[in-house]
Order: structure tokens, then sequence, then C-alpha cells
């Protein structure tokens, strides 16, 4: 039995005259019909209906490696069909080069990332502003201990000259300051 659009032959020759196509299957397909797949497999399946016509006596193993020498030999202009096709298709093309693949990826982080550059830098300039105020706030809380560190030896001295001079009443100089 033959497979769903395969030719029949007879002999070993290609130039048979009793072809036959398998009628039940016999529909046309693009390139962006197969969902998925990676630009090399459709470039393949592209590649195995010309050859077939020309070297129908070619195994699969053969066409797929006469593909693969094709595929490598072939420049990127050349294979930007195929890898459209296969983007429309939501398939990641990947270059086997990783610094290709890193700048790739930050790319498309920068393009289609859950953070964008505004918010990023919307972000960075918040953080900024909260670090600011900590350091603020803290310089403050040193500068209200220096200040409280000194009014009590100010009250101290303000004491010792008052017992000085009145030994006998007590010091009431703290309570005063603290009142004003």
């Amino acid at each position: 039995m033959a497979r769903c659009g395969a030719v029949r032959k007879k002999g070993p020759s290609c130039s048979s005259t009793k072809k036959a196509t398998c009628q039940r299957c016999s529909k046309s397909s693009s390139i962006s019909s197969f969902k998925g797949r990676n630009p090399f497999i459709l470039f393949l399946h592209e590649f195995r209906k010309q050859q077939k016509a020309k070297n129908c006596d070619l195994s699969a193993p053969e066409l797929a490696e006469m593909a693969g020498r094709k595929w490598r030999c072939m420049s990127r202009a050349e294979r930007l069909p195929y890898i459209n096709a296969a983007s429309r298709n939501n398939y990641i093309y990947r270059s086997r080069c990783k610094q290709v693949n890193w700048g790739v990826d930050l790319l498309r982080e920068a393009v289609g990332g859950t953070n964008t550059k505004l918010e990023f830098l919307y972000a960075l300039s918040e953080g900024i502003m909260r670090m600011r105020d900590s350091v603020e706030e803290k310089l403050l809380k040193i500068k209200d201990k220096n200040d409280e560190e000194e009014e009590e030896e100010e009250n101290e001295r303000i004491c010792e000259k008052m017992d000085i001079e009145n030994e006998e009443q007590p010091c009431t100089a703290n309570v005063k300051i603290k009142q004003e």
C-alpha cells in the first residue's frame, strides 16, 4: 500500500511509464502550514519535494544529508524566508553562537519584556529617592542625638557654676532649660 502522496513506480528507474499518485491526500502545502517547526525542517520539506522530482532513487537519509550541506552553505538572506515562516508559527530561532543569542535575548527582553525601559528608570529613581531619604533620616537622628548631648553637657556646666556660686541651693537650671 502506498503512502499518502507517494509515487508508485515499477522497476528501479524513475523514468517508468506507470506512475500513479495517491488521490486521497494530494493537497498542496505551503511553508507556513507547519506549526512550530524550525527553519531547517521547513527548508528540508521543500528540498525533498524538489529533489524527489530530479532524483527519485535517493533515500531519505541521503536527501537529509544533502539538504544539511546545502543549508550550511546558504547565506542568512537565503535562509530568511524559512526563518520568517518559522517565526510566524511561534518558533524562536536560535543561533549556535552564544554571543548572538545573548544579544538577541537582551533585545527581546527590552522590546517585549515585562519591564520597559521607562518602568525600569522609574523604579531606579524611586530606589534612589528611598535611599536618599533613609540617609537623611539617619543623619538627622545623629544630629538630634548630638544636640541632646550638647544640651546635657551645657546643663551640667550651668549646674556646676551654680553649685560653685551657691552650694546651698539645689541645681534647677536643668528644669528651667527644659521648660523653655
